[in-house]
Formats: structure tokens, C-alpha cells, sequence
């Protein structure tokens, strides 16, 4: 029978540690976009190959996890994080003392294994250790954090860039590992015994090997899809190298006597749902990330500033909703309330469909808050209701793989979704001149193209969760020891 803390100054303790975690990791992910022409300037190099600083990061991130999941369940979840953190901050100190790009990618390949750990790690402390009460909640910060870091972070780096250099978007990161490991040393809970078993058995590296180079490949090949349409040679060629790594990976996992990620993990038809829910709902996120600001600046004319702060609208309401959506979720139950939030998101998706470039900022504003709302409601059940269904051996390696999953969500997202817009907002100049007034209209047809697709994508979420409401699972979590 598990025990968990019963302290509600340590509970909050380990709930702002590991919100700030999500938080930390996932910011520094999309944080250097708007500083990319600084780097590239001052470390001399052209400014498409400062892109490696972003794509390095959220790739080794993404291939790391699994690793992290097993070293978890070998050495502890509180071993992990605080080793994540302590990596983080090395490796933020060398990205701001970086004077040329391999050291800087190198260093960002450093930091995305320690955010990695973070991520990983955040969902099986809050599943080990509070009671499940509090347990939505929790996850809803976590959750919510790291999705409102991915929307804040190209203002906040464009802030910093510009009033301190691009150097100090790594290094404020050093102090806050710091203090951050002082405080989880003290106040985050000991790891409970470690099931010898797991701790000595082999590890898969044919695994990591093939997961790692099937994500470069799609991440990869999506890129150049994007970029050159579906008629690009090399983004087939390295997707098909892609989709061919991820049937070997599949193949080893089935054969290795330890594989990073065992079958039980996909043994139960409603984590399938689940993660098809989360791919998708993810996807819209990267969508808006991306095609957000595009929308506002190309089409609305707004400057940097104002595109700023109506992306910072959406993340903060994000933010709290999650922890109300995590209290709702622990009384009606996570399935629920999954597939209303699925739905409200498909709804939300439709309004943002139908923008266009006479709707008013006050207008755009408004909606993009209603999609935020609906994705901050959305997570907390979600995550909550799959960590509920692992055993506590498979807690590590379940959150890892639902991480990998939001990642791969992510970037396909932004790959699928904004070839979508690219591709519809090219075909409206055929036989029409690139005026400046077409090129708005262009790219409001194009923004409206990919926000249908994301209607297709709500939906496929809310239907996924509604048959999690019809066929509930029995969850493996205990009860609390008196």
C-alpha cells in the first residue's frame, strides 16, 4: 500500500517544484526563436543554421525521454529530478558563454537531456506522493505550465534579446537551478525502495538508437515538406527514413528483454485514446505557436509588442484554468471532463477558422482566449487520468512516453499544420499579382485553412474521450496509508 504526504506545506512545496520544472524546461524550447538573427550575427554563421539551437533542443529532449523514464525506474524519481535540474544548469551556463554554434548546440543537447529529466520525472513525483485528491490539480499546473511556456517564450526572449543580449536567456536560468535545487533537496520527498529487478536489468540502447533516428527523420523530413512542398525529394526521403526507424523501434521493443517501453504500457485501450487525444491536441497547440503570431503580425500589421501580449492572453488563461480544471476533474471524474474540454476546443477552433483580416483585435483576442481556456481545461484530466492507470513500476517509463507523445504532437503540429497554411495561402496568388493586399488575404485564407484542420483534430480528441466516458478503466492507483 503506498503512502503519501500528508503535509500540505510539502504537498505545495512539490507541486511549485515540479509546476516550475515543466515550466522551465518547455520555455527554454521555444524562448530563442525571436533572438535567432542576434545569434547569428554574433557568432557570425548564416541565420538558417541557428535553427539547429532550437531543433537540437526539442529533438534530444524528445529522445532522451525515454531514457530518463528507465533510469527513473532504476534510481528514483527524486534522484532524477534533481540531477535534470543540476544538468539544466550546466548546460545553460555553457549556452550563455557560447562564442561559437557548436558549442552552443552542444550545450543546448546538455540542456534538453536535463529538461528531460524535469519533464519526465514531474508526473511520476505528483503520482507517487499526493494523494489522489490533489493529484489533478497538480497535474494541471504541471501541464499548464509547460503549455504556457511554449506561447510566452518567443516574447519573453524577444525582451530579454533585446534588453540584455541573447546571452541572458540561458544564463537566468543558473541562479533559478540553484535555488531550485537547494529547495527540492529539502522539501521533495525520498524516493521509496527501489525493485532490485528493475534496477539491474539491461538497457535497451538498440532502442534509444532507432526512437532517436526516427524522430530526427519525421522531425526532419516534415521540415523539408514544409519548406518545399510535398514534392521535396529529401523530406520524403528522411519521413520514409523516418516512418522505417519507428517500425525497427516497435520490432526491438517487442524482442528486448527490457525494452524502454514495455507493451503494458500500451496494454490498456484507453491510454491508446489518451495518447491519440493528447497527439492532437497538441498539434493545435504547435499550430498556434507558430501561426499565431504570423497571423497578427503579416495579416493585422501589429508590431512585436502587441503580438506579444495577445499571446500572452491565451497562456495565462491557460494557466488558470488548469489548476480549476484539475480540481473539477478530481471530483467528476478525469474522462468527463477530457471530452467536454475536447469539445469546447473543437468549438473554439471553428471561431478561430473563421477570422479573418477585418476581425478586430479585441475580437482575435477574445477567441484565441477561448481556445487557450478550452486546452488549459483539457491537459490536467488527460494527464491525470493516464498516470492513474499506471502501476507504479510503469509510472516512470508512462510519463516519459506520454511526454514523447506531446513532443511528436507538438512538431507535427507545426510541420502538418503550417504546410497546410503555406500551401493554401500559395495556390490563391495563381494568376493573381503579390500585392501587399493579397498577400494579407493570402495568408488570412491560409490561417483559416489550418484552423479547419484543427477542427478535424478537436474532433478526433473529443471522440477519443468520449469512448474513455463510455468504457471508463479501472485505475491502479491505492489508496493512502492511514
Amino acid at each position: 500500500m503506498e503512502t503519501y504526504l500528508e503535509d500540505p506545506k510539502r504537498q505545495r512545496w512539490l507541486i511549485a517544484s515540479v509546476a516550475f520544472a515543466a515550466f522551465v524546461s518547455s520555455l527554454d524550447g521555444s524562448i530563442v526563436s525571436i533572438a535567432l538573427p542576434d545569434l547569428a550575427r554574433d557568432l557570425q554563421v548564416p541565420i538558417t543554421t541557428t535553427s539547429q539551437v532550437m531543433v537540437s533542443y526539442i529533438l534530444f529532449m524528445s529522445a532522451s525521454l525515454p531514457l530518463v523514464g528507465k533510469l527513473g525506474s532504476m534510481f528514483g524519481a527524486k534522484r532524477l529530478f534533481l540531477s535534470g535540474f543540476l544538468l539544466f544548469g550546466i548546460g545553460s551556463l555553457i549556452c550563455g558563454l557560447s562564442r561559437t554554434l557548436d558549442v552552443l548546440v552542444a550545450a543546448r543537447i546538455l540542456q534538453s537531456v536535463g529538461a528531460a529529466a524535469l519533464l519526465a520525472t514531474g508526473y511520476v513525483l505528483v503520482a507517487e506522493h499526493l494523494p489522489p485528491d490533489r493529484r489533478g490539480m497538480a497535474m494541471g499546473l504541471l501541464g499548464a505550465s509547460a503549455s504556457v511556456a511554449s506561447i510566452v517564450g518567443p516574447p519573453v526572449g524577444g525582451f530579454m534579446t533585446q534588453a540584455w543580449g541573447w546571452s541572458s536567456i540561458f544564463l537566468i536560468n543558473v541562479p533559478l537551478c540553484v535555488i531550485a535545487l537547494f529547495f527540492g533537496w529539502h522539501y521533495l520527498p525520498h524516493d521509496p525502495p527501489i525493485n532490485e529487478a528493475e534496477k539491474s536489468a539491461p538497457f535497451d540502447w538498440f532502442g534509444l538508437l532507432f526512437i532517436t533516428l526516427a524522430l530526427v527523420g519525421i522531425n526532419h523530413g516534415l521540415n523539408r515538406i514544409d519548406l518545399e512542398g510535398w514534392s521535396s525529394e529529401e523530406g520524403l526521403l528522411y519521413l520514409s527514413g523516418g516512418v522505417l526507424f519507428t517500425w525497427l523501434f516497435i520490432r526491438q521493443e517487442k524482442r528486448a528483454r527490457a525494452p524502454i517501453i514495455p507493451g503494458a504500457v500500451f496494454g490498456d485501450f484507453h491510454v491508446i485514446l489518451a495518447m491519440i487525444s493528447v497527439i492532437a491536441v497538441m498539434m493545435i497547440l504547435g499550430c498556434l505557436t507558430i501561426l499565431g503570431p504570423f497571423f497578427l503580425q503579416r495579416v493585422h500589421d501589429l508590431p512585436p509588442g502587441k503580438v506579444g501580449l495577445v499571446m500572452t492572453v491565451p497562456g495565462l488563461i491557460m494557466l488558470l484554468a488548469a489548476p480549476i480544471s484539475g480540481l473539477i476533474a478530481d471530483r467528476m471524474g478525469p474522462e468527463r471532463l477530457s471530452a467536454l474540454a475536447a469539445g469546447l476546443l473543437s468549438g473554439s477552433c471553428l471561431l478561430m477558422a473563421m477570422l479573418n483580416a477585418t476581425s478586430s483585435v479585441l475580437h482575435i483576442t477574445v477567441v484565441f482566449s477561448l481556445l487557450g481556456l478550452s486546452i488549459g481545461l483539457f491537459f490536467p484530466p488527460n494527464s491525470s487520468y493516464v498516470m492513474g492507470l499506471a502501476t507504479r513500476e510503469l509510472r516512470s517509463v508512462t510519463a516519459s512516453t506520454y511526454n514523447v507523445f506531446k513532443n511528436i504532437g507538438m512538431l507535427l503540429g507545426i510541420s502538418v499544420l503550417g504546410s497546410l497554411a503555406y500551401t493554401v495561402a500559395r495556390s490563391h496568388f495563381k494568376g493573381l499579382p503579390e500585392t501587399p493586399e493579397e498577400n494579407r488575404l493570402a495568408m488570412a485564407i491560409g490561417f483559416s485553412a489550418a484552423m479547419s484542420g484543427a477542427v478535424v483534430l478537436a474532433l478526433i480528441a473529443a471522440i477519443a474521450s468520449a469512448f474513455t466516458c463510455l468504457r471508463p478503466a479501472k485505475s491502479n492507483t491505492t489508496t493512502p496509508a492511514p
